[in-house]
């Protein structure tokens, strides 16, 4: 009973996107990527992707929608120093996009 609660709860996006968790995009363009939630601004959500490295920014509706589509599954909470690492990636990734002119 308790882990059909948890497969709900996870499958309408409550609590969802969270800090150390790792997402699987398995349907649409970006079919195969790996996403983890870096910081959240306003209504869109930062995330790095894995394995590639680069930062895609998704608005908060999109996400819970295709969270709960099944287009994006919750896979896993990472360890806090993978996901140290993956923040510092995503920091490093912003500070080395070329500069709007």
């Amino acid at each position: 009973m308790m882990t059909m609660m948890v497969d709900i709860i996870t499958k309408l996006g409550i609590n969802h996107p969270k800090p150390r968790y790792v997402y699987a995009v398995t349907g649409g363009k970006y079919l195969g990527e790996l996403l983890v939630l870096a910081k959240k601004d306003g209504d869109d959500l930062c995330f790095l992707t894995l394995p590639d490295m680069q930062n895609r920014i998704i608005p908060k509706e999109k996400f819970n929608f295709a969270l709960k589509e099944n287009i994006v599954e919750v896979v896993q909470k990472i360890p806090k120093d993978v996901y140290t690492v993956c923040l510092k990636q995503h920091a490093k990734s912003i500070a080395n996009r070329p500069q709007e002119s």
